[in-house]
């Protein structure tokens, strides 16, 4: 189940201002090694292979992305090359030196049309089920105190 709260916009001058909307709680992140052991369950191949696979697909996406290529990934998605730019007055100053604030990747979680009702799916959300939670408290992130030593 993934957990959800309300919050009211608080913004001033807005058509949003004092409305109400879901927000997603995230737990943690789930790292390699937890994405290595849960394949592993569900496959016949050791975790130390799971995890050299997810590493050299890291290592083959920046490859690829560095190449100008689009990824895609069947069941999942694809990532694709992006950049955020400022404007300049002429094409010549338009340079990369000048005007690139930031490369990033985009990913796109993999959709379809299902046949009988129409509606768009999309495999990775299909087993998300919302639920609420009320007062919800993140996890401190703060070193506990050290305790004197007996």
């Amino acid at each position: 189940m993934a957990l959800y709260k309300k919050v009211q916009n608080q913004s001033v001058g807005t058509k949003a201002s004092g409305k109400w909307y879901l927000k997603p709680i995230i737990l943690m992140t789930a790292d390699t090694d937890l994405v290595a052991e849960r394949v592993q369950k569900n496959a016949s191949v050791k975790i130390s292979d799971v995890k050299a696979v997810l590493h050299e697909l890291k290592d083959v996406l920046q490859d690829l992305l560095a190449e100008g290529y689009r990824v895609r990934l069947e069941g999942i998605g694809t990532f694709k090359p992006s950049l955020s730019s400022s404007g300049a007055e002429t094409p010549e100053e338009c340079t990369v030196a000048a005007c690139l604030k930031k490369t990033k990747v985009l990913f796109q979680a993999e959709a379809y049309r299902d046949g009988s009702t129409g509606k768009l799916v999309r495999p990775l959300a299909s087993k998300i089920r919302w639920v609420q939670t009320v007062d919800y408290q993140a996890p401190s992130t703060e070193e506990p105190e050290p305790q004197p030593e007996p």
